[in-house]
C-alpha cells in the first residue's frame, strides 16, 4: 500500500508539475497575444495615419495644381487692369471704337476675374490708408506722408494675388514712414 501511495504521490506531483508547466505556458501565451494585439493596433493606426496624409496629400495637390498656371495669367489680368484704367473718360464719350474695345476688355477682365473667383485666386489690392501687413504686401518704399499713419499704404505698385488663401505674390505697395 505504500507503494501504491508513492506511486499516486508521484503522479500527482507530475501532474502538478505539468499543470504549472501548463499554467506558465498559457500566461506566456497571453502576454504574447496582448504584445501582438498591441501591435496590430498601432499598425492599424499607422495604416489610418498615413491614409489620411495621402487624402491631404492628394487635396492639397489639387487645390494647389494651378499655382504656376495662375502665376502666368496673373500677368495677363494686371495688364487688362493697366489697359482700362489708363484711357481717360473723355476719350471713350469721343471715340466709339475705342469704347468698344474697352468693353470688349473689361468683360475679358471680368471674364478673368470670374474664372480666378471659382478656383480659389483673389486680387490683393490695398486700399490707401490702410495698414502696410508683411505677410499680404511687399514694400518697395518708404515715403513721409503728413496725411496717413505710420506704416500705412500710401500707394499700390502692383496687385498682389493668393491662392487658396496662401499668399503667391504679394502686393507691392509704397507705405509711409514717420
Amino acid at each position: 500500500m505504500d507503494k501504491k501511495k508513492t506511486e499516486i504521490n508521484k503522479d500527482i506531483k507530475n501532474l502538478q508539475e505539468e499543470l504549472d508547466q501548463a499554467l506558465l505556458s498559457y500566461a506566456k501565451s497571453e502576454e504574447e497575444v496582448a504584445k501582438l494585439k498591441e501591435q496590430i493596433l498601432r499598425v492599424a493606426a499607422e495604416g489610418e495615419n498615413f491614409r489620411k496624409r495621402c487624402a491631404k496629400q492628394t487635396e492639397e495637390t489639387s487645390k494647389f495644381a494651378v499655382n504656376n498656371f495662375a502665376k502666368d495669367l496673373i500677368d495677363v489680368l494686371e495688364n487688362l487692369y493697366l489697359a482700362t484704367d489708363n484711357i481717360p473718360k473723355e476719350d471713350l464719350e469721343n471715340d466709339s471704337a475705342l469704347a468698344n474695345i474697352f468693353k470688349g476688355v473689361e468683360m475679358t477682365k471680368t471674364t478673368l476675374l470670374n474664372i480666378f473667383d471659382k478656383h480659389g485666386i483673389k486680387r490683393i489690392f490695398p486700399e490707401v490708408g490702410e495698414a502696410f501687413d508683411h505677410n499680404l504686401h511687399q514694400a518697395v518704399a518708404h515715403i513721409e506722408d503728413p496725411n496717413l499713419n505710420e506704416n500705412s499704404v500710401v500707394s499700390v505698385m502692383r496687385a498682389g494675388y493668393s491662392l487658396h488663401n496662401r499668399l503667391i505674390k504679394p502686393a507691392m505697395v509704397v507705405v509711409s514712414k514717420a
